[in-house]
């Protein structure tokens, strides 16, 4: 029996940092027993958020992946979940303009920082009176247009040495599942 089970209980409220003394106490148990801890999955998400006089700013890129494939290049990850977003309050002088400035800033960083994680910048602005979704804020990251034609008859490039090998490939089961595009 694990001695973290104490970690188990659920928190009554607000946000809990249990997991990560949970997660900590796992882990060194696990490695006491001879067991590698699961290497933690990178997605490159950037989100943010503060509290400023009159509310909260969300702010989030926009790229999802799965693994090593850009799963959805322009989604949206600010999710509406109930009326009212809890968390610690800071920065609860910052006016709205330099809040916006604040968390735009700071998921442009995660975007430059993170190796493609997106190009846009989605906001969302929370006081008592509404709910504010500003979708693509910023566009730090667009992409270039091509200023000329890049296309190379065959032949230009010299081969110098060129193995083709057959691969004998079988089909050993196909799934196809239906993507939702909207």
């Amino acid at each position: 029996m694990l001695k973290c089970e104490r970690f188990l209980n659920s928190p009554v409220g607000g946000f809990s940092f249990e997991n990560c003394r949970r997660n900590a106490a796992l882990e060194s148990e696990l490695q006491q027993m001879g067991y590698k801890p699961p290497k933690a999955k990178k997605t490159g998400t950037t989100i943010t958020g503060i509290i400023f006089k009159d509310g909260v700013i969300l702010g989030a890129d926009t790229r999802a992946t799965d693994d090593m494939v850009v799963a959805d290049k322009n989604c949206i990850k600010i999710h509406h979940i109930a009326p009212n977003i809890y968390f610690l309050p800071q920065s609860k002088d910052v006016q709205e303009e330099a809040g916006k400035q604040l968390v735009r800033e700071a998921i442009t960083a995660g975007i430059f920082s993170d190796l493609g994680s997106g190009s846009n910048v989605d906001l969302c602005i929370i006081t008592e009176n509404k709910t504010e979704f500003l979708r693509a804020f910023d566009c730090p990251n667009k992409k270039g247009q091509r200023e000329g034609v890049y296309r190379y008859k065959k032949g230009t490039t010299t081969v110098l040495k060129e193995t083709v090998t057959p691969l004998a490939v079988e089909l050993v089961e196909e799934v196809v599942q239906r993507m939702d595009t909207e």
